[in-house]
């Protein structure tokens, strides 16, 4: 592939260039581990050997024969099936009372609303004073770390020489 047929792929409207950096970091955080996980499951670590003896399906025959893991399983649905339900009844009916015209709804559903407005513009001006070049805090540690150089924001670029 030539340096232009890539050029091409980067402004083009195609969308693996925005979706292969999530897909590597899926595959690495996630399909990985679990392959990982399923390897394991078939393996036994022994503390004399400080090693893994391949064990087959053992693990996975002890697994559905123990009662303890069909208990949990059991208590882990039906925590499942009532936190879901308790949820759905609740969401459907603050989303009726929200949707009523009712005397100072409106004002209640303004104040809501800010809840999903405030917190990132308050994190957004956070980031704009920590990277303010006179006295963020970024500037001041890459500078003193000697990532980059300090300079007052209207003086001149310094010359090359």
């Amino acid at each position: 592939m030539s340096i232009a047929q890539v050029k091409r792929i980067a402004i083009s409207d195609s969308p693996w260039p925005w979706l292969l950096p999530l897909i590597a970091l899926l595959a690495v955080f996630t399909i990985y581990p679990f392959i990982y996980n399923v390897w394991l499951s078939f393996h036994e670590f022994v503390p004399k050997s400080r090693g893994l003896k391949f064990v087959g399906f053992a693990n996975w025959v002890q697994l559905w024969n123990d009662s303890r893991f069909w208990g949990a399983l059991g208590v882990t649905f039906l925590y499942f099936a009532v936190a879901l339900t308790i949820e759905i009844i609740l969401g459907m009916a603050i989303a009726l009372l929200l949707d009523a015209e009712l005397p100072g709804f409106a004002m209640l559903r303004a104040v809501l609303s800010m809840t999903l407005v405030i917190p990132p513009a308050i994190a957004g001006m956070m980031f704009l004073l920590m990277e303010d070049s006179q006295f963020g805090g970024s500037p001041i540690c890459s500078a003193s770390s000697g990532c980059s150089t300090r300079q007052r924001p209207c003086s001149p670029p310094p010359r090359w020489r």
